[in-house]
């Protein structure tokens, strides 16, 4: 299982984070505000904000630190890549 951690990179990423959010588990949504969140300007800037691959190139992982707000949102695929996702976010 090789994960890759990529950087958010604003409008070119969003679709693939989008595609990420409609595949977690409904119980696990909380995007009512995520356009209003992504829009910071440090994560703008390609600051703050990353996202993991799996081998197969697809999103299993996002994370985003909102300094503004003092947030830190994310959204992980359950599955056999997770822990992993994991401990990369908070390593």
């Amino acid at each position: 299982m090789l994960l890759t951690r990529q950087p958010f990179r604003g409008v070119v990423d969003m679709p693939r984070i989008l595609d990420l959010v409609r595949a977690m588990p409904l119980s696990c949504r909380h995007i009512i505000d995520l356009p209003w969140r992504l829009s910071s300007p440090a994560i703008q800037e390609g600051r703050d904000a990353a996202y993991w691959e799996d081998s197969a190139g697809r999103v299993v992982g996002f994370a985003a630190w909102q300094y503004y707000w003092a947030t830190l949102d994310f959204f992980i695929l359950p599955g056999r890549e997770s822990q992993a996702v994991v401990a990369s976010l908070f390593a």
